[in-house]
């Protein structure tokens, strides 16, 4: 017999315009990082699939049009897979009810890397599943070392990971109404003159001058792991050392907003800081670490230090959750990290209003 089809789709967001122009609408991402697929993932899906629905409903009163710009950033670590393929498979099943209507954009986590149990390349799942957007060519993928491979992980799980991981989707930027996000590969090179750092330089001096246009005047940047950490388990990696120590300046000279970062299973809020420290005169990026996804794995077990570091606005390590991002205007910006409880009472939750650091 015959089988209907139901349809769906999404709404993209509006091009680009400077305020001069035209009336902008606000511009919405919700974020998340380290999702997994565990019965805590499912509750964070469907609580961002709920916030999309009010969404949708708010625009049905105002144009008799149900829809949603929303777009959702993963910030790496998505299936937990693991180099087992069907693992993948069941993922997307999970998020195929969210992700039917709603854009994904995704970063490469350590567990994406993944490498082949006979010829030890990485990132073959993650590059054959996804196409992100605006990419600079194929990806350039080099065999890691056959040591770094084992039976029971692949070589899926290293917070350590030397290999060579180019262009495809391992870095790439794009335009979301007010916002330019650029997303970076915490296991590519990141050194000065390596090719991530070089399109880095020229993506924010371009990130930069749309700003001064009008066009995006927000610019976020998203990676997987974290410049800076509360928690005790990923605060001295050899690959967020070497990509700070080349890139922090890029951050603050060009004036990022929004570092956004997973790795860490758990959340937190920085004030404005630059090397190390805080930033009083808040001209410097806001650092979030947005790992309470639900993967299997649970949270981080510890602090770094009994009481937050000065630079700490909001941490927290006990409830999963999502982050939603609501861009009004070029000035002003509304965050809001959600967590996966049973009202918006219970638990922990984290509710603030920013203003852009640098205009």
């Amino acid at each position: 017999g015959i089988r209907a089809v139901r349809k769906k789709m999404f709404t993209t967001s509006p091009l680009p315009t400077s305020e001069q122009q035209s009336p902008r609408p606000p511009t919405k991402l919700a974020i998340v990082g380290d999702l997994g697929q565990t019965y805590n993932s499912t509750i964070t899906m469907l609580n961002i699939m709920s916030e999309i629905e009010k969404d949708k409903a708010i625009s049905k009163l105002k144009s008799k049009h149900a829809s949603s710009d929303m777009i959702l950033l993963v910030a790496g670590d998505l299936s937990y897979a693991n180099s087992i393929q069907p693992q993948w498979d069941n993922w997307f099943q999970l998020m195929e009810p969210l992700i039917r209507e709603t854009p994904i954009m995704v970063a490469a986590g350590n567990h994406e890397i993944e490498c082949d149990a006979k010829t030890f390349m990485p990132f073959l799942s993650y590059e054959s599943r996804f196409y992100m957007p605006n990419q600079l060519g194929d990806a350039i993928i080099e065999p890691v070392d056959g040591d770094a491979y084992n039976q029971k992980w692949g070589c899926a799980t290293p917070s350590v990971f030397e290999g060579q991981y180019d262009y495809g989707n391992a870095f790439y930027s794009f335009d979301h109404g007010m916002v330019r996000t650029i997303v970076l590969s915490s296991y590519s090179e990141t050194r000065v003159g390596s090719r991530q750092h070089t399109w880095l330089v020229e993506e924010l001096k371009n990130a930069q001058q749309n700003r001064d246009e009008g066009f995006t005047p927000w610019i976020t940047i998203m990676m997987h792991t974290q410049f800076y950490t509360t928690f005790q388990g990923h605060d001295a990696e050899k690959e967020t050392i070497d990509m700070k120590e080349s890139m922090e300046d890029l951050f603050r000279d060009y004036g990022v907003n929004l570092v956004l970062s997973g790795h860490d299973h758990a959340y937190m809020r920085s004030n404005p800081m630059y090397k190390g420290k805080l930033d009083k005169r808040g001209k410097s990026p806001i650092y979030l670490i947005v790992g309470e996804g639900g993967n299997r794995e649970g949270h981080n077990k510890a602090y770094l230090h009994p009481n937050p570091e000065d630079w700490v606005a909001v941490r927290d390590k006990s409830v999963y959750g999502f982050g939603l991002l609501e861009v009004k205007n070029s000035t002003t910006a509304h965050w809001r990290w959600n967590m996966d409880g049973k009202d918006e009472n219970d638990g922990f939750h984290d509710n603030v209003w920013l203003t852009n650091q640098f205009i």
